[in-house]
């Protein structure tokens, strides 16, 4: 019997993991060199938005590698939120565009370079949409430990018995 594609596909989930994670940390490289080359006056808030970005790709990630689903889908909805929020943003840096510094009107240059970025980041969110809903880890259960597997009693930690202790002495 032949494998689905799917079957196929997560046997290489390791593969999507850091496909979808490379292309977005390149997708942050790419722009924020450009953007701190270009001199824009605000590239700090470039960086912060892609490290942002960045941690909640991470955190979708770490909630769905343990099995946490539901974690992992709220993670992945607000990193797809900020990424297309991002888009329309980085779409509006491209362009020429008339800048005011020290009270002069200057031009900043186009940004050709800046498409690779948005190119990235369509990439790493749809690598993360597979590995959300395309690559779903089947739920095990988890497994027991040594002692409960073996149908050993669980250990029960003592408590002290009251009626075996000596009364304390009033003073």
């Amino acid at each position: 019997m032949s494998e689905s594609v799917l079957t196929r596909w997560a046997r290489y989930r390791v593969a999507w993991v850091v496909g979808a994670l490379g292309a977005i940390a390149a997708a942050g490289v790419i722009e924020v060199a450009a953007v701190f080359g270009a001199a824009v006056p605000d590239w700090y808030m470039h960086l912060a938005m892609w490290a942002l970005m960045f941690t909640y790709a991470l955190l979708a990630v770490r909630a769905l590698q343990s099995r946490r689903r539901f974690a992992g889908f709220t993670h992945f909805l607000v990193f797809a939120v900020l990424a297309v929020f991002w888009l329309t943003i980085l779409a509006q840096v491209i362009p020429e565009t008339p800048l005011v510094v020290a009270g002069e009107l200057k031009t900043r240059d186009a940004l050709p370079i800046v498409w690779a970025s948005v190119g990235l980041l369509g990439i790493g969110l749809l690598g993360m949409m597979v590995l959300l809903l395309v690559l779903p880890r089947k739920t095990e259960t988890p497994k027991k430990a040594p002692a409960q597997q073996k149908g050993e009693p669980e250990p029960v930690a003592e408590t002290p018995d009251s009626s075996k202790q000596e009364p304390r002495e009033q003073e």
